[in-house]
């Protein structure tokens, strides 16, 4: 955006603004729906601004037939939906998500309409509209409005409930030892205050179990009993990550719920959900309801990063029970205990990224769950230059590129093969995906582990049916099974022997014009690379051969 020149065009705004014609009006009201017209109809021209007349966006149009995560020609016009950082490969989606094109214009639509008419909007339409982002987004959840409160994001959400539980000295809290860091400072501050002992989960990392033909269940087992194996009779709440934020890995937070609540159905589960909204697949696509019903009590998430909503909004989940035992972050003694409500006092607040909620949504559901998450995995095993076999054809398409993009895949370099003169890898790869498939029962299926492909879990009738398609040759549909589960997402960290994280990142940046950020955790070392819908196969390409090339 040309910053100049929106400002120009907004300032022109008073000048050219017919005031005399509406001041004739005897009725205040009409003078102000008058100016408010017109004012608005010369912002609503801003769109020459965004875009030069050959640059003009399409909206997307609803729905959209299932994009191959491989087709190159048509997520192109996805991409155009988004805009991207000019200068430079963003490759850092992680921190939060930019919103398409019709989303960011709907976003102004309604900060203009609230900037025109200020307090008289916060004092007659406010509540009004969030009741109407609450019913939009609690659909889409699949979960009851009465359970659902807006925070400002994940971070304040889980706050509420971290600093909210009625603590007792002693008390012992189980956190994983990947948790993101805002949420580990909480629980460091209570146990500063009151007196609480944390304890922390070694949750396995996901390439580090040894799986077998169960392998499902051994990695649910596994990850489940980092948990379990440190519960006591002082254990008060077990605090989980849904999606880690270092490295995609998905923690199967439904089945450790579970196993909690079987050993003491008064301990409290908390799920830190911030990167799972419109990004995983679950056993229920994207609803939260699996979660709650697995024993789940709270859950806390945001909508700038995946759903590509306006920062400033996240989302605070609470079963009825909890709702009145969890003390508000802020006071509020005029809402009832027991409603969700109470958990929203934030003051002023920019309703306008409530109010494009139900736009987000609808942008997200116009490219499909499915198809959105296959394309982020697509691109993720491009940078790690993991070709194309017979099952990933199978789930991401067959691969029939342009001439021009054909050139580049086949100059792709597998960035596992590099090693140093004792044979050791010098590239490593936190969050490199495994498939997992279930044998058949009819026998007719082939169990894959280990190989390195996209991370579902299919079914007994659609894995033989994958296999036995792939390796025909035969094109399926781009749909997966509805019993896809993944274990992993879009986001990945890579480290190059000889560079620290910080010295990668930098390199990446002024060599290569490649923007990444660095990853320096007791468990995780390097920069985490996290692709969007906007990212297309050549950025993931050059940074494929950037970082071959800092490997030699």
């Amino acid at each position: 955006m040309n910053r100049k020149k929106f400002i120009q065009s907004v300032g022109l705004l008073a000048a050219s603004t017919p005031v005399n014609n509406a001041l004739h009006s005897t009725n205040s009201e009409d003078i102000h729906n008058d100016l408010m017209e017109q004012s608005k109809t010369k912002f609503l021209n801003r769109n020459q601004v965004f875009h030069s007349d050959d640059e003009k966006k399409e909206p997307l149009k609803e729905p959209l037939e299932p994009l191959w995560a491989a087709d190159e020609i048509r997520w192109k016009k996805i991409r155009k939906n988004y805009p991207k950082t000019p200068g430079i490969i963003n490759l850092e989606n992680g921190y939060f998500s930019h919103q398409s094109w019709s989303t960011l214009n709907k976003h102004l639509d309604f900060e203009f309409d609230i900037n025109v008419e200020t307090s008289r909007f916060m004092r007659t339409q406010q509540q009004n509209e969030i009741e109407k982002a609450r019913v939009s987004f609690a659909q889409f959840l699949q979960i009851p409005t009465e359970q659902l409160a807006f925070a400002r994001n994940t971070t304040e959400s889980l706050n509420t409930v971290i600093m909210g539980f009625p603590w007792q000295s002693g008390d012992e809290v189980i956190i994983g030892d990947q948790d993101y860091g805002s949420m580990v400072e909480a629980f460091e501050q209570v146990s500063a205050r009151f007196g609480v002992i944390i304890k922390k989960a070694a949750v396995p990392q996901q390439w580090q179990i040894q799986l077998t033909q169960n392998s499902p269940q051994e990695y649910e087992e596994s990850l489940s009993a980092a948990y379990t194996e440190l519960i006591s009779d002082k254990t008060k709440m077990v605090h989980v990550t849904d999606l880690i934020n270092l490295t995609g890995q998905v923690v199967p937070t439904a089945r450790i719920a579970a196993d909690v609540k079987g050993i003491n159905p008064n301990i409290m589960v908390v799920a830190d959900a911030a990167h799972s909204l419109a990004h995983t697949l679950g056993p229920f696509n994207y609803s939260f309801s699996h979660l709650l019903s697995a024993g789940v009590d709270a859950v806390g998430g945001s909508l700038h990063k995946w759903l590509c909503n306006p920062i400033g909004v996240g989302f605070l989940i609470v079963k009825p029970n909890w709702i009145e035992k969890i003390w508000p972050l802020m006071g509020d003694t005029g809402i009832a205990k027991n409603n969700i409500r109470k958990f929203e006092h934030q003051g002023t607040r920019p309703i306008q990224s409530l109010q494009t909620i139900s736009t987000a949504i609808n942008q997200h559901e116009t490219i499909g769950s499915e198809s959105k998450l296959t394309r982020l995995q697509y691109l993720k095993l491009t940078w790690m230059g993991i070709k194309q076999g017979p099952v990933e054809r199978a789930l991401f398409g067959e691969i029939k590129l342009p001439a021009k993009w054909e050139k580049l895949h086949n100059q792709i370099i597998d960035l596992s093969t590099l090693t140093n003169n004792e044979g050791k890898n010098k590239i490593r790869i936190f969050g490199q995906p495994v498939i997992i498939l279930n044998e058949s029962a009819d026998g007719n299926g082939l169990i894959l582990q280990n190989t390195k492909a996209a991370v579902p879990r299919l079914g007994n009738e659609s894995s033989t049916s994958v296999l036995k398609n792939s390796n025909l040759g035969i094109k399926m549909l781009p749909t997966l099974p509805q019993n896809l589960y993944y274990y992993q997402g879009a986001i990945a960290t890579v480290s190059v022997e000889g560079y620290s994280p910080a010295q990668l990142a930098k390199k990446l940046l002024d060599e290569f014009g490649i923007y990444t950020v660095a990853i320096d955790h007791p468990r995780v070392k390097g920069v985490r690379v996290t692709p969007h819908l906007s990212s297309s196969f050549e950025d993931c390409f050059r940074l494929n051969q950037a970082l071959a090339k800092l490997a030699k």
